[in-house]
């Protein structure tokens, strides 16, 4: 398989995994961006801005898979920003970014997510990562080059399986894991050596509210033994 890129879509309407996988054919996130720009050029030609914006959309869910969230008015109008930009005048002209850094001012200042632009949208040579809200569930995705997923396989693979049920053979490695983020390890947990993590799916509630678990001392054939014989601590009304 050739050099290309993938799009990666984090949805609890995507069902139990919650991701969308998609390859695409162009080198760098940049690339995607500068071509559908171009495939998009007629929405100057539809007077009426919510009827532009729908075109938009649905050549976004034939070429994704699905119509990200606020990503479509990015090719489908500039209006809603005051001033209006100067390329908006234009829009049969290229796409107004050459540089990933040009792109990544650009999606800051005019990408719509839901919070600051600054903490929501990172790019980079080989990435694009958006995260934002639809007012119910959390949502982000990612647009990722063949270099990013074969270098830091660490910080993609889950990402990249596009599917709820994990992989049936592992590849052996370093021990010691440390946790890269938050774990809560639960008190009373078993005697024994390894542990068992939990990582919930549910992002209805917002990504960050549905931290890692770790069961200290116990591997997952001795979890539901641990359970049965561990009693709660108090919860509050």
């Amino acid at each position: 398989m050739g050099d290309g890129s993938w799009f990666l879509y984090r949805s609890p309407y995507q069902g139990p995994s919650p991701t969308l996988v998609r390859r695409l054919p162009d080198r760098t996130p940049l690339a995607w961006f500068q071509r559908v720009w171009s495939a998009t050029a007629d929405t100057e030609r539809i007077d009426d801005e919510a009827g532009a914006h729908d075109w938009v959309a649905r050549h976004l869910g034939a070429e994704l898979g699905v119509e990200p969230y606020g990503l479509a008015w990015l090719f489908a109008s500039g209006r809603w920003t005051n001033p209006e930009p100067a390329w908006n005048q234009d829009r049969a002209g290229p796409f107004p970014a050459t540089t990933w850094w040009e792109l990544r001012d650009l999606l800051r200042r005019y990408l719509y997510v839901e919070g600051p632009p600054d903490e929501q949208v990172q790019v980079d040579e080989h990435s694009v990562r958006a995260k934002t809200d639809d007012d119910e569930a959390d949502l982000a995705y990612f647009f990722l080059d063949d270099a990013i997923v074969r270098t830091a396989p660490d910080r993609v693979a889950y990402l990249m399986l596009g599917a709820w049920r994990l992989p049936v053979t592992t590849t052996p490695g370093a021990s010691g894991f440390e946790a890269p983020v938050p774990v809560r390890t639960l008190a009373g947990a078993g005697s024994g050596t390894g542990t068992t993590w939990l990582v919930g799916l549910d992002t209805s509630r917002g990504f960050e509210e549905t931290p890692p678990v770790a069961f200290a001392g116990v591997r997952l054939p001795g979890l539901a033994g641990l359970l049965r014989t561990t009693l709660p601590g108090p919860t509050g009304p």
